[in-house]
């Protein structure tokens, strides 16, 4: 294997929409509006690098039936992200430096809040940091794979992902990539080893 991706939300941080949902209703927002927040067209195109957080929290608004400022939206939004996965930093370091990576479904929110928590590029060299909004596309999209294989000019086989989505496993192996699909630390520790880390 020449290479190792993880997926950072779900995977390297623990995340649960469930506190932003939370944080709304606190606010009095509707559960059935809360839920809009990661699912309107713009969250995804803001993951895509076609908007910014501005305009996705006036599309937010407009959803939901709010008038919620800025500050409060990042808020929210920022909530759903609050730890580092435990034991992760050390399945990390188990892979050759040369050898990891990230491939990450994100926008420039969820890095700045992932950032307090973990410091990817201490984990690999920035090449390898593959965020959905600067290559304007997820990794749902079609050619986000063969893209990525491409930058690090490895055949799919010679590359491993790590990802807690059914779909986006799907999606790789599509593109001949090795996978696993990520339920937990102890988990990733024996699925590791299968691959000789």
């Amino acid at each position: 294997m020449d290479y190792v991706l993880f997926d950072v939300g779900g995977v390297v941080v623990n995340a649960d929409h469930e506190r932003t949902f939370k944080f709304l209703q606190d606010l009095e927002v509707p559960r059935d509006a809360s839920k809009n927040f990661y699912n309107i067209e713009e969250y995804l195109r803001f993951a895509q690098g076609f908007v910014q957080g501005i305009e996705f929290g006036a599309a937010l608004n407009f959803v939901m039936g709010t008038n919620l400022g800025n500050p409060v939206i990042r808020n929210a939004h920022d909530m759903h992200i609050y730890e580092v996965a435990e034991g992760m930093p050390d399945q990390l370091e188990r892979i050759p430096y040369d050898q990891r990576g990230f491939l990450t479904d994100t926008n420039p929110w969820q890095d700045e809040r992932v950032d307090e928590l973990i410091r990817l590029r201490d984990y690999t060299s920035v090449e390898r940091i593959f965020r959905s909004h600067e290559m304007g596309m997820t990794k749902a999209d079609d050619g986000c794979f063969e893209k990525v294989l491409g930058l690090l000019d490895a055949d799919g086989d010679k590359v491993l992902l790590v990802d807690d989505s059914p779909e986006k496993i799907q999606m790789a192996q599509k593109y001949g990539l090795e996978t696993i699909l990520f339920t937990s630390v102890a988990q990733l520790e024996y699925k590791l080893g299968d691959y000789g880390f």
